[in-house]
């Protein structure tokens, strides 16, 4: 191995040399002396390029890559202590990177149309912002309510936002990790959503990433919002509040009031309140309740009495196995797997691209409803 490369590795990887060396069953010393030329046998080899999500080819190279990280910036609270990405964010803003970079380049190659997506910055009024992008999903309230569960409500969500132009990944990157992610690109704009939470929690997530990319910005989202407005990023607090205005429109949310608080001026929500109108739009319950924050139905103590696990899925469960061609389809949505399709069609890639890439078959592609406007056959 290269020494300066697996120092570079390393780095990279997030993982500190004691991490690593316990991960691996080695001894501190041992991973230091490959950073200055010692040579490791060829199992640890192995399970060290695993570790720091490499090939090993990589650290045969006379050099470092020169390639850099894109410039994503990690957003949080106030509230909450600022640190670095954590091993499982870089890896998976790595493959997002990858993947980013060769459907722009598919994009450009068979002519699909440019994204959908509007442009606004901060200092745009959110609930406006937010009307927009409800517009371009071209789903309407009635089709919301109408959804038996949240899982139906991600689903078509994401599919809507996939028909703007935008690849939604959803990948499981854990509880300690990002909501999500956003990066910016004017053919193939991204937005990451992190698996860990429950389909009504990705829903929230999805539009807060949407509303970072119509400001064209890549952002690393730690939380799904403060405990307090005034702990609020700035960018995040406006993020939050189009994200809430879209899957929770000003006028549907007053309707609903109504009906709750009987028509009383006085009227305060609690927390079943929150589950109703959480439960009727299949969205969070920290998201309806951001909603009546918004609405000045409630304040934040409402958003503080929910305990922190109210986000997350109940612990096992069974349900029938998918398979690899099933998981990746989930992972990478119909917008990637129509953009590879599309790229064998015109023989701008091989089969073997599409493996490299996606870990699927040709064949896995054939049955996935097409969402790629191109500009026709050339």
């Amino acid at each position: 191995m290269t020494p300066s490369v697996v120092a570079w590795a390393i780095r990279e990887s997030g993982y500190s040399i004691s991490a690593l060396a316990l991960m691996l069953g080695l001894r501190d010393e041992v991973i230091v002396s490959w950073t200055e030329g010692a040579r490791p046998d060829l199992s640890d080899f192995r399970r060290f390029a695993a570790a720091v999500q490499r090939p090993m080819a990589a650290f045969l190279l006379p050099k470092p890559p020169s390639a850099t990280a894109p410039a994503v910036k990690f957003r949080h609270s106030k509230a909450t202590p600022a640190r670095e990405l954590n091993p499982e964010e870089r890896r998976r803003i790595r493959e997002a990177t990858r993947l980013q970079e060769v459907t722009s380049w598919i994009a450009r190659e068979v002519g699909a149309a440019a994204p959908d997506v509007a442009s606004f910055t901060t200092k745009d009024d959110p609930e406006q912002v937010g009307r927009v992008i409800r517009d371009r999903t071209g789903i309407s309230v009635g089709t919301q309510l109408s959804w038996s569960s949240g899982a139906n409500a991600v689903r078509a969500w994401r599919e809507a936002v996939e028909s703007c132009g935008v690849t939604v990944l959803m990948v499981p990157m854990g509880e300690e990790s990002c909501r999500g992610f956003s990066m910016w690109d004017d053919r193939a704009p991204l937005i990451a959503v992190n698996t860990a939470w429950l389909p009504e929690a990705r829903v929230f997530t999805l539009f807060h990433e949407f509303a970072h990319l119509v400001t064209r910005t890549n952002s690393v989202c730690a939380e799904d919002a403060p405990r307090r407005a005034s702990d609020s990023d700035a960018t995040e607090r406006w993020c939050e509040r189009v994200a809430a205005s879209v899957i929770i429109p000003s006028e549907s949310l007053n309707a609903v009031v109504a009906e709750l608080s009987s028509g009383s001026p006085r009227w305060r929500a609690d927390l079943s309140a929150a589950g109703r109108v959480a439960n009727q739009f299949h969205v969070s319950r920290r998201a309806a309740a951001l909603r009546l924050i918004e609405g000045h139905y409630a304040t934040w103590s409402l958003f503080n009495s929910f305990p922190d696990h109210v986000d997350q899925p109940r612990k096992g469960g069974g349900g029938l196995g998918r398979t690899r061609e099933e998981l990746r389809r989930q992972r990478y949505g119909n917008r990637t797997m129509t953009m590879f399709r599309e790229a064998l069609r015109r023989d701008v890639m091989g089969p073997a691209d599409v493996v490299d890439y996606l870990g699927v078959t040709p064949d896995a592609l054939t049955s996935v409803p097409s969402v790629v406007a191109g500009g026709g056959d050339e």
